[in-house]
């Protein structure tokens, strides 16, 4: 308990970045349900329920000394739900369906969303670098955070375009593993996704380069008001 409020304390702006966020995106779609009188974006709110799921888990790993034999498995499933956060994005894609007068508003709906989505993923990403450091074999280390968001971004695709998501690893491993093995080793029969995913990976890249730099200037301003 004594850890995480140590964290909360420590993570305090970002917490009260989520909460706001997400607490302005729920009042835009409320306010485009009142004018629309529909639920056609009312997804959005169960995307970002399962964007915070691997928020919450790179919670309880960075608050609990866990054994490696806690650590290995708490860490993979985490990895597992990390695509969630930066799929919201791809919501986007529903702006087609639209219709033209409130259209503006769709898109700061989505945005206003992805943009909570993308702020957990980021945030998620940063407080298990460290563990993910101590994990990660020596070979890999180099190209471990490419890796690590071209993974997210393959897990993307297969949610947006191939309609999986993370429970099929339950319902329907054997077909999620089939499709992925597929995208890996023919490029060449699946050029479609692999712009996509070398596109969404540059993506992510630069926006976690942003997040860092803010980051780290913002807890050296917090560090110089201290003293």
């Amino acid at each position: 308990m004594n850890h995480f409020k140590t964290y909360l304390f420590k993570n305090f702006e970002t917490f009260s970045l989520v909460i706001l966020s997400s607490i302005t995106a729920i009042i835009l779609l409320m306010i485009r349900m009142k004018i629309t009188k529909s639920f056609h974006l009312i997804f959005l709110v169960w995307n970002l329920f399962l964007a915070f799921i691997p928020f919450a888990i790179s919670l309880f790993i960075t608050t609990n000394k866990l054994n490696k034999w806690m650590l290995v498995p708490s860490t993979i499933i985490w990895l597992l739900f990390l695509p969630n956060a930066p799929y919201i994005i791809t919501d986007l894609l529903h702006v087609r369906a639209s219709q033209n007068y409130i259209a503006w508003l769709d898109i700061l709906v989505i945005t206003t969303f992805a943009g909570t989505g993308l702020y957990l993923f980021y945030s998620s990403l940063i407080s298990m670098r460290e563990i993910l450091i101590s994990v990660t074999p020596n070979w890999l280390k180099p190209i471990g955070l490419i890796s690590l968001l071209t993974l997210s971004s393959i897990g993307v695709y297969l949610g947006r375009f191939l309609r999986f998501n993370s429970w099929d690893l339950i319902k329907e491993p054997q077909s999620l593993f089939m499709e992925s093995v597929n995208i890996i080793v023919q490029p060449l029969a699946n050029k479609s996704a692999w712009l996509f995913i070398f596109s969404f990976s540059m993506f992510l890249l630069l926006g976690y380069r942003f997040f860092e730099h803010y980051l780290v200037k913002s807890k050296t301003i917090a560090l110089k008001n201290i003293e």
